[in-house]
């Protein structure tokens, strides 16, 4: 029986549930924090290592269908 926390995935589409994994991927998590903390004011550049075209904080849950992944 899947854990009730985790039934939305689901209902989620492949972008979805690419956000899920590497939200939760430490490395991603890290570089986060390493750029938040130098504070640019634009993070497309960066982001496109990890095929995002902007770096999102890996707290939030993206909505169903989000466009933060690269086509």
């Amino acid at each position: 029986m899947a854990n009730a926390a985790y039934l939305y995935i689901l209902f989620l589409d492949r972008p979805a549930i690419a956000w899920e994994h590497l939200r939760r991927n430490p490395d991603y998590c890290n570089d986060w924090l390493r750029f938040r903390a130098r504070r640019r004011s634009s993070s497309s550049a960066h982001a496109q290592t990890w095929g995002l075209r902007f770096l999102r904080e890996p707290r939030l849950r993206c909505p169903r269908g989000a466009a933060v992944l690269a086509a």
